[in-house]
């Protein structure tokens, strides 16, 4: 078993070395936004982390994809881009990425749960929210 621990973007070198002290060795890079595509940006962070006796072990969320989902414009730009980053991943030695291909929320959308038991779970779903109204 190995003990991880998620590093949400931008982390703190003082809590990074806190984190080893009790054992860490491995994080969960987490940044939706700004994760590393090109070789050298996310060779960078792994040298940054592995000065600290750290090394990136998963990869949660990666480059942004919501062109993708959404097939808009600029969609063949995040795929080329998303691409790259599963290569120097792999190059890099990050073996695991995580991602959802579930659509961005967006502001408009009011959801909200409701729980009938402790079993079970509905949700309801404004669905004008959706129309652009």
């Amino acid at each position: 078993m190995k003990l991880a621990m998620a590093a949400v973007v931008p982390y703190a070198i003082d809590q990074l070395r806190v984190v080893k002290q009790i054992g860490v060795d491995h994080l969960v890079y987490y940044d939706m936004a700004t994760m590393p595509v090109e070789y050298d940006d996310l060779r960078r962070v792994v040298r940054e982390l592995a000065n600290l006796g750290l090394s990136i072990s998963v990869v949660e969320c990666g480059p942004p994809i919501d062109r993708i989902i959404l097939g808009k414009d600029g969609r063949e730009e995040q795929i080329k881009q998303f691409e790259a980053a599963i290569a120097n991943m792999g190059r890099l030695g990050i073996g695991v990425l995580c991602y959802t291909f579930m659509p961005p929320r967006s502001r408009r959308q009011r959801n909200a749960w409701l729980g009938s038991s402790a079993s079970s779970v509905g949700r309801i779903l404004d669905h004008s929210s959706l129309s652009g109204t």
